[in-house]
């Protein structure tokens, strides 16, 4: 029974950024990237996360790579740690080169940093290719029923 007005949500344990404009984030992205290949006015695509082989990344490469040769012009960026050592980022640069699929590739970013390469995207994608554990939808009806 209360006013939507009088609620705001928290996230747990993690700080709500602030805002950024999109036209100043594509600039920041455009002069830190600049050497990696960014292409100013061709829309971003970003996984921004752990990157592991649960995180279905090559997959993300090869959706990206019809994509492009279905004639729609986009770039890539994959961002984010590993846990694992270099393997599996050496696989997915070789996979990418095989591809012809340029990619702009950066390790673990600030928040900050984080924030700006998510305003600048016109898509973020998670292609994990394992259950995240989030609630499923047999779980949510499993709920209602009690």
């Amino acid at each position: 029974g209360l006013d939507g007005a009088l609620i705001e949500a928290i996230p747990p344990g993690v700080d709500t950024p602030t805002p950024m404009n999109r036209q100043a984030a594509r600039t920041w992205f455009g002069q830190a990237f600049k050497k990696h290949g960014w292409r100013d006015g061709t829309p971003l695509v970003s996984f921004v996360g752990r990157r592991d082989t649960a995180k279905g990344l090559d997959l993300l490469l090869y959706a990206a790579a019809l994509v492009r040769r279905r004639g729609v012009d986009l770039q890539l960026a994959i961002m984010g740690p590993t846990l694992f050592g270099g393997e599996y980022g050496t696989m997915l640069r070789q996979i990418a080169t095989n591809l012809r699929l340029p990619v702009i590739w950066q390790g673990k970013l600030s928040d900050n940093r984080r924030t700006k390469v998510f305003a600048a995207s016109a898509a973020l994608v998670y292609p994990s290719i394992h259950r995240e554990p989030f609630r499923s939808e047999e779980h949510t009806s499993e709920l209602q029923s009690h």
